[in-house]
């Protein structure tokens, strides 16, 4: 769709939408108004990214794993695992964001080192027995799903 085509298609979709007719679920699209006028954008882009998906996913299993630890752990394990995947998040954001080829990777290298350093700590959370072997397991596939998709990620801007 070209020009006037494409405009026609943006405010019959906003009529739609106004007139409960779709819902913005079922497109990667979101609708707004501003001063009056309906508008369609595309959703935040990091939203779309599949390893900001399973990057959050492995955090929310981290979380409730982290639950098993004991209470002396708080501040000592727990809360280096926790800063981890903190910064973890950030720099997939960071990386997203940069429209330098070199600063990308420089991020996504330092989200490798975090994601190394994480396997670490998960492994000495598996000798203290603070986890099961399932726990470990599952923990530490999750994980590796996240750097293969960083692998990837690091191939492609290191092309450009």
């Amino acid at each position: 769709m070209v020009g006037n085509e494409y405009k026609e298609f943006l405010k019959a979709l906003c009529f739609l939408f106004i007139m409960g007719e779709i819902r913005p679920l079922f497109f990667d699209l979101i609708f707004y108004s501003l001063n009056g006028v309906w508008t369609v954008k595309m959703k935040d882009e990091v939203e779309k990214l599949v390893i900001y998906n399973s990057y959050t996913d492995m955090a929310y299993y981290s979380y409730q794993i982290m639950r098993k630890f004991p209470n002396y752990e708080i501040y000592g394990l727990q809360s280096d695992i926790k800063e981890i995947i903190n910064n973890g998040i950030d720099l997939i954001i960071c990386a997203q964001m940069s429209r330098n080829f070199k600063e990308r990777l420089e991020i996504l290298y330092k989200l490798d080192a975090k994601l190394k350093s994480l396997k670490f700590y998960i492994r000495l959370a598996y000798k203290f027995k603070y986890i099961t072997g399932h726990n470990y397991g599952a923990w530490s596939r999750k994980i590796t799903n996240v750097s293969l998709m960083l692998g990837g990620w690091i191939k492609s801007c290191q092309k450009h």
